[in-house]
């Protein structure tokens, strides 16, 4: 809906927000769509949704921003961006004759980025051990945990999965372009212990009544991360961390090619390599993934519930 049609007056920011938003999260991943979309519903709509863009003053902007900073103050910036780019949008369209958000940086916190908390190699067992133990949790959020763990995939990846994704005959994972952070299609090989899980979950999905097309019915992408917090290893683990754990092992191990590994990661490699490397290395890849599997079989030891 193009709302210089309809209105003779600016617009209320929530109906330029969603006109913007319709444009620019165009060709993101679905997670990133709906995360964003959140974000607005719960931090900025409530507060300056119903305003006309062109009333709206930078200190309005600044307290929106501040309050959801004191929850995640990584984040604070990147929502902030999303609404200079709001006003951005309504400037050229003729709504507003400046950008109220520009310079509120400023007033935010420093924020010194740390990257994803993630446990050597060494404490593996330890933790894989705890999770064994001591998490409780439904079988839906335990078997996504086991799925990121055993392939290293990113957690939208793994608990938005469509049960057409699988082809458990080849051990095959395709995920869609759409799914993906690259916007580009991932296979990701299945050892036999990931289609063992898989089924083992498929019929407790169908003897606790699970329909649609959802591999874990619809959880939430926190879900997996409640396992580490059970297992009482939060604030020294992070569901991203098993893809640092993951290319470390491969890494080191010394076994692997380089693109193999990165390309398990769904990394783009650059470069003439990258263009060479279109087949996919699917082969060596199912090895690589064979081989981890039984690396992370042997962190859980004997207990492992397979």
């Amino acid at each position: 809906m193009i709302w210089t049609k309809f209105f003779r007056r600016p617009p209320v920011f929530r109906a330029v927000a969603e006109e913007y938003l319709g444009i620019s999260l165009a060709k993101c991943c679905n997670e990133y769509q709906r995360y964003t979309r959140y974000r607005m519903d719960h931090w900025v709509y409530p507060t300056i949704g119903s305003k006309r863009i062109n009333k709206i003053k930078p200190p309005e902007i600044l307290a929106c921003i501040q309050e959801f900073e004191k929850g995640a103050p990584s984040q604070a910036r990147r929502l902030l961006q999303v609404l200079s780019g709001v006003f951005k949008y309504a400037k050229v369209q003729g709504w507003c004759d400046h950008n109220p958000a520009d310079g509120l940086g400023i007033a935010l916190k420093p924020y010194s980025y740390k990257g994803f908390k993630h446990i050597s190699i060494k404490q593996m067992p330890d933790f894989l051990a705890d999770v064994d133990a001591r998490v409780t949790l439904d079988a839906a959020a335990v078997t996504a945990f086991w799925l990121i763990a055993y392939t290293a995939v990113r957690r939208g990846e793994a608990v938005n999965a469509d049960l057409s994704e699988f082809d458990f005959s080849d051990g095959l994972w395709t995920i869609p372009a759409e799914r993906m952070k690259m916007k580009r299609p991932h296979l990701v090989p299945l050892a036999a212990p990931v289609v063992n899980l898989l089924e083992e979950w498929l019929e407790e999905r169908n003897r606790i009544g699970i329909v649609g097309n959802k591999l874990f019915g619809g959880i939430g992408g926190h879900r997996p991360l409640h396992v580490i917090t059970q297992a009482g290893w939060r604030g020294r683990m992070t569901i991203h961390g098993f893809r640092k754990v993951f290319s470390t092992a491969a890494h080191e191990s010394g076994l692997w090619n380089i693109d193999a590994i990165e390309l398990q990661l769904a990394h783009i490699i650059p470069g003439v390599r990258g263009v060479y490397n279109k087949a996919a290395m699917l082969e060596e890849r199912r090895r690589l993934m064979d081989w981890y599997a039984e690396q992370v079989h042997n962190w859980r030891g004997t207990v492992a519930r397979l």
